[in-house]
This record gives C-alpha cells, structure tokens and sequence, in this order.
C-alpha cells in the first residue's frame, strides 16, 4: 500500500508517498482451537498448512480439508496433536560451491523487501542448486511457514533441499524445519544460542551470516563437502 510520510534529513522535510507492506491479522481455526496470526494476505493455503505441521499440532497426512474464508483459515484434521521434533535421519551432504551459488536467490527472491525494507524471504533450494520456491512475508516466522506449506501440499520431499532464510535463527526456527525433516538451515544473519543448541540435538546443519564468498557453520559441519 502507500502512504504519505515525512522525510527529515540535512535539508529539511520532504513529503512523499512511500510503499509499505500489507499487514493483515488471519484467524486459523484448527478442530477447535484457534490462533491468530499477522501476515502479508496471500499465500495462505501455505501458510496455514505450514503453521499446522510444524507447530505439531498434526502430521500433514492428518489434515483433512483447508479452507481460506477471507481473514478465516479452517483447517481440519483427524486429531489435534502434539507432535515433538525428532533428530533428523537422513545423511545427505551439499557442496560448498552450491551453498555459495545460492545465496543470489536472497536478492532475487525479495522482491517486496526492495520496495518496502518491511518483509523477510525463505526459499526452498535442491542440493543441486535449485530453487524450487521462494516466500516473502512481513514475519520471518510466517515465510517458513509458507515455504513448508507449498512443499507439503506439492508432494515435494525435504530430505535432500535445505532452506534459505533472512531472518534470525531461533531455538524454535530450527525445531520446526526439524519437525519436516530440513537437515540445514542457511542463513544471512544470525543465529542464537538454542538455536545452535536445537540444532546439534536434532542432527541439523545450521549456517549463518551466509554472505558469498564466505559462511559460518555451528552445527553438523560433516554434511558440508
């Protein structure tokens, strides 16, 4: 959307019309509990099913129907659950010249972000180098959502892909592509403590401050090759 703003700097106040990123508030409805979330309005099939299996609340067999009715987002399931993350078993590796090749798709996948500084992106990417999809939403937590969701509901495996994100990694981050079986996580900035923590529990590779030429891995350096 735009907006009128004022811009103070050495030579006074200018007034202009600035783009923003839309903010609007999604109330999901799962059996009979209810959740709100604030995200960007679109992409919300994704989202909704993304926020379901990997907050635990239901494997994504378990979902029955979704139903997006303008800020309500119905979700039905066979049980309601508590799902826990478990350690990642499956051993595949990713080259180092692809990690690095990847990191273009931060640009090419922030559209918004260029316009508005206001959203954060993930991307699913193959370990070949593929980019399979991308996500911008104004919560970082909601582009992963979104980018498990598509993955999800297009069959696509997550064994042998690895994630790529703009936003601070959390202890909870990396629990929930730990739930879907991500085994890394590449990211442009930062992680925190149980993040690294979470991450050598449940066998994920964790990246951060991924800017080619370089990056720093805090976990499970063996799947780097």
């Amino acid at each position: 959307m735009k907006s009128k703003a004022f811009r103070y700097g050495p030579n006074g106040v200018e007034e202009e019309n600035v783009t923003v990123s839309d903010e609007e508030v999604f109330t999901v409805f799962i059996n009979n509990k209810e959740i709100t979330l604030s995200a960007s309005p679109r992409d919300l099939r994704e989202l909704a099913v993304g926020f379901v299996v990997s907050e635990g609340f239901s494997l994504h067999e378990g979902i029955t129907d979704v139903e997006v009715d303008d800020n309500r987002i119905l979700v039905e399931t066979g049980v309601c659950e508590n799902i826990k993350a478990s350690r990642v078993s499956h051993g595949q590796k990713f080259r180092r010249e692809v990690i690095l090749d990847s990191l273009r798709f931060f640009r090419e996948c922030s559209v918004e972000w260029k316009l508005t500084g206001g959203t954060h992106s993930a991307a699913l990417v193959s370990s070949e180098g593929e980019l399979l999809r991308c996500f911008e939403d104004i919560s970082r937590r909601n582009s992963l959502y979104k980018i498990i969701g598509w993955a999800l509901l297009n069959n696509q495996s997550l064994s042998n892909r690895f994630v790529l994100f703009t936003g601070r990694v959390s202890g909870d981050v990396v629990e929930k592509l730990a739930r879907v079986g991500v085994p890394l996580i590449v990211s442009n900035t930062a992680p925190l403590s149980k993040a690294i923590e979470f991450a050598e529990e449940y066998n994920v590779t964790l990246i951060g401050f991924a800017r080619h030429p370089r990056f720093t891995v805090y976990s499970n350096p063996w799947r780097i090759i």
